[in-house]
């Protein structure tokens, strides 16, 4: 078991086509450098990547609630020594928006 911190880069924008619709595209990612190796002492390999990528539109039917839906992709890959994990998930989704 590791911890470590993972800081990540990423871009937003977000266009209101109409007063009630917002439509949202994040890509958020990782690379881990080299470098980062070092700061694992017992590890003689480390490699790590992040993506995160988020496309959305939000509909309001009021100031408090509306309602979410869109397309997320999610990656995530790690290798250190003899361990290694890979994580996808990809597809649509729906959700409710409260805000307060």
């Amino acid at each position: 078991e590791t911890t470590a911190p993972i800081p990540t880069l990423g871009v937003i924008g977000r266009v209101y086509p109409h007063k009630v619709l917002g439509i949202t595209a994040e890509f958020t990612g990782l690379k881990a450098p080299g470098f980062i190796r070092d700061r694992f002492i017992d590890a003689t390999k480390f490699e790590a990547t992040f993506k995160d990528f988020d496309l959305y539109a939000t509909v309001s039917f009021s100031r408090f609630v509306g309602v979410q839906g869109g397309y997320r992709a999610l990656a995530a890959d790690y290798v250190v020594d003899d361990d290694s994990g890979d994580l996808k998930m990809k597809g649509p989704y729906v959700g409710a928006v409260v805000r307060f």
